[in-house]
Formats: C-alpha cells, structure tokens, sequence
C-alpha cells in the first residue's frame, strides 16, 4: 500500500508542473482518494452493519433525557 502511495504522489508531481495551484490540490485530493480506497479495499476484518432495534430504542431514549 505504501509503495502505490508513493507512486501515486510522485506522479502527481506533474500536475504540479502542468497546473501550479491547482495540480498541487489536485494531487493532495488524488493521493487522499487513492489511500483511502486502498485502506477500504485491504482493511483486515469486513464488519457489515447489523441493526439492533433495542439498543437503537436505548439510544433514542438516553439522547431525549440528555436534551431536555
């Protein structure tokens, strides 16, 4: 992961060079996306949602009680 990292933000370098302010931001965006998208893809344990309808009611109450 470090290695596209790397690559990524070197050959972004030359949106650097082609659109000064705007490469720069540019490139921070697209090295940003890139290392998210690879920590999302390569993440150790998939944990999909689960929705528990009690603990959502505990929720609501708790969340009621603290803005009164």
């Amino acid at each position: 992961m470090n290695v596209v990292d790397g690559i990524v933000a070197t050959a972004g370098i030359a949106l650097v060079a082609f659109w000064s302010f705007h490469g720069l931001c540019l490139r921070v965006l697209l090295a940003g996306a890139v290392g998210t998208l690879l920590l999302h893809l390569w993440r150790p344990v998939r944990v999909g949602p689960k929705w528990n309808l009690g603990h959502l009611r505990h929720l609501l109450i708790i969340g009621a009680q603290s803005s009164v």
